[in-house]
């Protein structure tokens, strides 16, 4: 048998070291994207839903070039990142930037941002909150309308299934929803079409503390007397913010609203 000449061994070697190159790189990228993912730094790409994929891609091509050495300083930046919120009081902090309420008042109607429903049984967590609150303040007399927003590619069903736990409740008030929204700036501007429609003037306005600086600010935008009466968020405690994921929960919301309310800056909608 013949036995393998120096030049088959080199390039034997050769490949084996660019499929090691390749390995490692796929690894280092999808890595990567998870991090950048836990972080919600992916917002800056205007949530990219296929980050770990993209990254990994990345990575592999990257592997093979000499910056390879840069995938493990990128990764390394994001495990720093990721234990600096995990363990500081750095994302306590900035979620509390975010922070702007009003006292409860009068008002025309009250408007409840839509966070979605799971089915056709089960509101979603985020949006389980804000109606609670739309509810109590219903209760308490502060408004008799309730205007939930809709988002795109829904149905009536949202508003059927709050309707239902209005009544199971006791409640009965009158449930309007509006036309299909895609974003915030959308929901302001069909709340205050139907406002000027009834000749509303005084809107009490429901959604999460973290979510209200940018919100409150898009709807005050209309001209509307906005009252921001922000609720609680059941999916993590943002006010005290006392355990690593509390406070990497914090750091994402943060995030994505600072570079959706610069991002509105800039398109003149605040």
């Amino acid at each position: 048998m013949t036995s393998p000449t120096p030049q088959t061994q080199s390039a034997q070697t050769r490949r084996k070291i660019r499929w090691r190159r390749l390995g490692r790189g796929m690894i280092l990228g999808g890595v990567a994207g998870a991090a950048i993912e836990v972080l919600n730094v992916n917002v800056l790409f205007r949530s990219f839903s296929h980050t770990i994929l993209a990254t990994t891609i990345i990575g592999a091509v990257v592997g093979l070039t000499r910056w390879r050495k840069v995938l493990w300083y990128v990764n390394a930046a994001l495990v720093i990142g990721i234990l600096l919120i995990s363990y500081t009081p750095l994302a306590r902090i900035l979620i509390h930037t975010l922070d702007c309420a009003d006292p409860p008042a009068s008002a025309d109607a009250i408007v409840v941002l839509a966070d979605g429903y799971i089915d056709t049984q089960t509101i979603a967590a985020q949006a389980q909150d804000r109606v609670l609150c739309a509810l109590r303040l219903l209760r308490a007399g502060y408004a008799h309308q309730l205007l939930l927003t809709r988002p795109v590619g829904t149905s009536g069903g949202w508003t059927n299934l709050v309707r239902k736990q209005m009544l199971d409740l006791g409640l009965d008030f009158p449930v309007d929803q509006t036309e299909p929204v895609r974003d915030t700036h959308d929901e302001s501007l069909e709340v205050w079409r139907i406002a000027r429609e009834r000749g509303w003037h005084r809107l009490i306005l429901v959604t999460q503390t973290w979510h209200m600086r940018r919100a409150g600010a898009l709807f005050q935008k209309t001209g509307l007397t906005i009252i921001r009466v922000p609720c609680g968020d059941s999916t993590y405690d943002s006010q005290s913010a006392s355990n690593p994921y509390d406070r990497l929960c914090a750091f994402r919301d943060w995030l994505h609203e600072s570079v959706g309310y610069l991002v509105y800056e800039m398109r003149g909608w605040i």
